[in-house]
Formats: structure tokens, C-alpha cells, sequence
């Protein structure tokens, strides 16, 4: 790992550096970040609240979604059924749905066994389980993140890959992750994106977002999921979901993510 990427906000080195604790100069650069990402998007998004039409939203068949039959797939999927309640374990599904969905309207190229379950235990830090199990860390991404990266080091990943899992994990909280940090760590911050919040669902067409939430409902995801981020921002003053709460009205933009829940 270079000096450039261990420095950058939201890798694991980061976090193991810092605690999960955003400096100054960190959090003016974060909110750089956030208001270039809502220029860009501010066009479409609000032809979108006006309720209008994407003639070129992106269509496909669920159906043909791939997800990955391995092994270690398998067994995230078995934890995650084991330590998420089933509107978190719906969430994480959506999430790789979303993810791979927005590859392919921007055809890029990923690997959908990292991307699977990169997706699938990206919200470890905030289950009963694993909250607390890392010493010192008050960041809950950064949380899951190193219980990910150890818990594939277990099963048999090399290092490199083991890294691209935990600082995929832990870069989701950050406004903007573009795909030179990461083709993975990009598609799951996108996806989730657009699950918790919204953002993008307009380059997608209806028919395509139903089917997914028919598949793996929301379950009230909006009400247990925003309770569960602002107790971690309550707790954890300076962090990143601290950050989102404080100047980004996350919990607002939770509420009017474009599902009925």
C-alpha cells in the first residue's frame, strides 16, 4: 500500500490511524466532496422530484443478475443470516443488487465474488455481535471492515484481495468513492447509496428497482436503519456517520429516499 492510499480518508489504514476520528481538515475535505457530488447530480435529481420521466433509465432482468455460487459466498451469507436482523440482511442484498446493476449500465468491469460479499458484511460494526470488538475504533465501518478482512483471511484470501474487501468496507461512508479507489469499493458505495438514500434511482427504470424490492423487501428499512445511525453518531463524535448526521442531514435524507417502506 502506498503512502498516498494508506492516508486516504476511508481506507482501513486510515481508520487503524485515526480511530474513525475525521480531522479538521479532513472534514472540510469530505464536504468538498459532497458538494461536488450534489452539483453533479442536482440536474437529474431534480427532474426526478418533479416527476419526471428518465427516457434513458437503465432496464434490466434481475433475473439475469449474477450472484456468486462459491463457497465463500455461501458461508457470508450463512453469517449474515446469522448476526442481521432480516431488514439489514434485505438492505446488503439490494446493495450488490444495485451495485451490479450500475456496473452495467456503466460498463465496468468488477468481481462479483468480491463485490458479493463486500456487500453482504458492510454493516458487521453495527450488529450486536461485532460493535464493540475492535479495540479503539469508534468508527463502525472501520469496525467491519477488520472483522472482514479477518474473517476472509480465515477462509483462505491472499492479503491483496483480503485489503480491497476491508478498505471496500470501509471507504462506504465517505460521500464520493470513485472507481480508481477501488472498482468494488466504488459499486458498493453506489449501491448502498442508492438504497439508504436514493441517490442515482433515477438512472434506473421502475420496472427493474420494483422487481429488486419485491425480491428483497425493505421491511421498514428506512425507520430501523436511521435509529441505528443516529445512535452510532451519538456515540461517536468526529466520525464519519457523526459527519453525514451533522452536515449532511442524513437522517432527512434517509426519510425521503424514494421507497415506501
Amino acid at each position: 500500500m502506498t503512502p498516498k492510499t494508506s492516508s486516504r480518508v476511508g481506507t482501513l489504514a486510515w481508520a487503524q490511524r485515526s480511530g474513525g476520528i475525521l480531522s479538521r481538515r479532513e472534514r472540510i475535505g469530505l464536504l468538498g466532496d459532497a458538494a461536488r457530488l450534489q452539483m453533479r447530480i442536482l440536474p437529474a435529481q431534480t427532474r426526478a422530484l418533479l416527476g419526471r420521466t428518465n427516457p434513458r433509465a437503465f432496464s434490466v432482468d434481475p433475473d439475469r443478475l449474477r450472484v456468486p455460487d462459491t463457497m465463500i459466498a455461501r458461508e457470508a451469507e450463512a453469517l449474515c443470516s446469522e448476526v442481521y436482523t432480516h431488514a439489514l440482511l434485505n438492505h446488503c442484498l439490494r446493495s450488490y443488487a444495485w451495485g451490479t446493476i450500475l456496473a452495467q449500465r456503466d460498463g465496468l468491469e468488477h468481481d462479483p465474488e468480491l463485490l458479493y460479499v463486500t456487500c453482504l458484511l458492510h454493516d458487521l460494526g453495527v450488529t450486536d455481535r461485532y460493535r464493540d470488538t475492535v479495540t479503539g475504533q469508534a468508527c463502525f465501518a472501520a469496525t467491519a471492515a477488520t472483522v472482514a478482512r479477518d474473517w476472509s483471511r480465515e477462509r483462505g484470501w491472499g492479503e491483496p484481495r483480503c485489503t480491497a474487501l476491508a478498505d471496500a468496507i470501509c471507504q462506504h461512508l465517505n460521500p464520493q468513492v470513485r472507481p480508481e479507489h477501488g472498482i468494488e469499493a466504488h459499486l458498493m458505495q453506489a449501491g448502498a447509496g442508492f438504497d439508504v438514500v436514493g441517490i442515482r434511482h433515477w438512472e434506473v427504470a421502475t420496472p427493474t428497482v420494483q422487481t429488486v424490492l419485491a425480491r428483497h423487501p425493505r421491511l421498514g428499512f428506512k425507520k430501523s436503519f436511521a435509529s441505528a445511525m443516529c445512535a452510532q453518531a451519538d456515540q461517536h463524535p468526529g466520525t464519519r456517520t457523526h459527519f453525514l448526521f451533522r452536515y449532511m442531514q442524513f437522517g432527512a435524507r434517509i426519510n425521503r429516499a424514494p421507497y415506501d417502506d
